[in-house]
């Protein structure tokens, strides 16, 4: 996941990768990539990107021993594999399939789910505990600017609430992702956040492998 590139072109090359290999219906008639307002021909580009893969294979670790980190949330490839299982979700989704192209900008939050200040809602949580968990992938979601700023500091219960769109958080959540994890867990702690770490990383391996 992390790219031996100049550093000036790894979120255009992350983004680039993202578009081409998770979003298939962004090519045209012309079999052109339409990225950034610019058509891009993949014949010229596929070799490049193949062989930077290719490379960053052969000098990084597998991509399950990231995905395994107790650091998630400061990738940069974190939005792009979250995005990767909430299109598993759209297609198996048979009824409400949505085919919507979801761009990575800056209105496109990840969410904690059990805060970064815990202590006040689970004041038993070792520091050992915190520092394995709380940012692993286990205990993100994706989440709205708005969703986002809403939830905050909050727990579960209350973040729950603005995720189904109750009270004043007019609309639920319109990531399915985050709708699986509210109608999966009736309650959040270190226990679940391991169970859904496992999920997650199941679910990117089903779809890699």
């Amino acid at each position: 996941f992390k790219f031996a590139i100049d550093s000036s072109y790894e979120d255009k090359f992350i983004n680039f990768n993202y578009t081409v290999f998770l979003i298939p219906n962004k090519l045209n008639v012309n079999n052109n990539l339409i990225t950034n307002g610019y058509y891009v021909v993949l014949d010229s580009k596929i070799e490049i990107i193949k062989s930077l893969i290719l490379k960053n294979l052969m000098d990084h670790k597998h991509y399950l021993e990231y995905l395994d980190s107790n650091n998630c949330y400061s990738k940069k490839w974190l939005k792009s594999i979250l995005l990767m299982i909430e299109y598993e979700y759209h297609e198996n989704d048979d009824i409400n399939y949505n085919k919507s192209y979801i761009p990575i900008t800056k209105t496109l939050h990840v969410e904690h789910i059990m805060p970064q200040e815990y202590k006040e809602f689970y004041p038993n949580i070792t520091l050992e505990e915190a520092i394995s968990y709380i940012n692993s992938i286990g205990n993100l979601t994706l989440l709205t600017y708005k969703k986002n700023s809403a939830a905050g500091k909050l727990n579960y219960e209350s973040k729950k609430s603005i995720f189904k769109g109750e009270g004043k958080s007019k609309g639920i959540t319109t990531f399915e992702i985050t709708k699986d994890l509210i109608n999966t867990y009736p309650n959040w702690d270190i226990e679940n956040i391991k169970n859904r770490k496992l999920q997650i990383i199941n679910k990117i391996k089903n779809i890699l492998d």
